[in-house]
Parts: C-alpha cells; sequence; structure tokens
C-alpha cells in the first residue's frame, strides 16, 4: 500500500533536508525539535509570501505623493480619502512642491505621484493625465485698463505683476508658452 500523499511529501523534505521532522510510533506522531523550528520558518516563509502578495496588489507599503498648494484645496483631501479607504495599510507620504520641483523629484525617484499644474517642461518618460481644470481669476484695481474686460487672456497679463506663483512656473510659463514673456 502507498503511503498517503503528505506523508509521501513530508518524508520526502526529511530525506532532502537529512533530519527527522516528525517523531513517528504507532500511536503519536509529533514534531521533534528540528521540526519545530522548521514549522516555524514555515510560518515565516508563508506570513512574507502573505506581505509579499498584499504588497504587489498596493494593499500595503508606501505611496509617496508631491502636489501643489491649490491642489490641497480641493481634489487632493477627496483622493486621499478615497486612497485610505482602499488602501488603509498603505503609508502616505505627501510632500508640497512647485511644479518643477515635482517634475525633479518624479524623474529622480524620490516620489512615486504628482499632482503639478500646466504646463509641464522637460517630463521625461513621466505619464501625465489631466484630472481637472482650474479657472484663473485676474484680480485689477478698477482704474486698470485691464479691469473692463469681461475675459483675459494669458497673453493679456504677461507684463502684469502675479502673487503666489514663482517666476517661470505656473501661469507665469503658461503666459510665456500662450503669449511669450
Amino acid at each position: 500500500m502507498a503511503q498517503p500523499p503528505l506523508t509521501a511529501s513530508i518524508k520526502k523534505i526529511e530525506d532532502e533536508l537529512g533530519v527527522i521532522l516528525f517523531e513517528r510510533t504507532n500511536r503519536v506522531t509529533r514534531l521533534t525539535g528540528p521540526g519545530e523550528i522548521f514549522l516555524e520558518q514555515a510560518r515565516r516563509v508563508l506570513s512574507q509570501a502573505e506581505i509579499a502578495k498584499r504588497a504587489g496588489e498596493g494593499l500595503i507599503g508606501s505611496l509617496r505623493v508631491t502636489f501643489v498648494a491649490s491642489a490641497s484645496r480641493d481634489y487632493l483631501p477627496r483622493v486621499i480619502l478615497a486612497f485610505r479607504k482602499n488602501h488603509p495599510e498603505a503609508e502616505l507620504e505627501l510632500t508640497e512642491a512647485t511644479t518643477v520641483q515635482q517634475v525633479r523629484l518624479l524623474l529622480d525617484g524620490g516620489a512615486d505621484i504628482g499632482f503639478v499644474v500646466p504646463p509641464i517642461r522637460e517630463a521625461g518618460n513621466l505619464k501625465v493625465e489631466l484630472i481637472t481644470e482650474d479657472r484663473l481669476i485676474a484680480v485689477l484695481p478698477i482704474a486698470h485698463p485691464l479691469s473692463q474686460r469681461k475675459r483675459l487672456k494669458l497673453a493679456d497679463l504677461k507684463t502684469e505683476p502675479w502673487i503666489l506663483f514663482p517666476a517661470r512656473q505656473g501661469p507665469w510659463a503658461a503666459c510665456q508658452d500662450y503669449g511669450g514673456l
């Protein structure tokens, strides 16, 4: 009569290791000292395999997110809540940065995802996807020549002072692209 498959598998492992894992008598089968160590290590391997599987599915691990300040007011909180709901064990590392800084971080491997304001220059092999569009509002003194217009083009503002955005970034860069600065 052939040995049951489990018994045969255990015997094969014992033969490969050159160690007896189970003490077998007619009445009792129990782990030997080496068998207990083998069982403990096997449980660790299975636990680590489960962790690796969950990490591969994006359920655990960390995600380094960069964002422009304006993203933190509107859509970023919703994105974070949805991410937390679907990945409660994942760690989020949030960093505010300008678009230029984010592109550099993404290209250098210092961030995994970024929420930027176009235009994006020198994006290399980054995948860019439009999430939302914001409208800019120009606030001008009543006496300003442009204040009487209903709509302005970015090029109309190319020589005007801006608040909040560093030169050559955000709307400044857009003005350069759409009207030259």
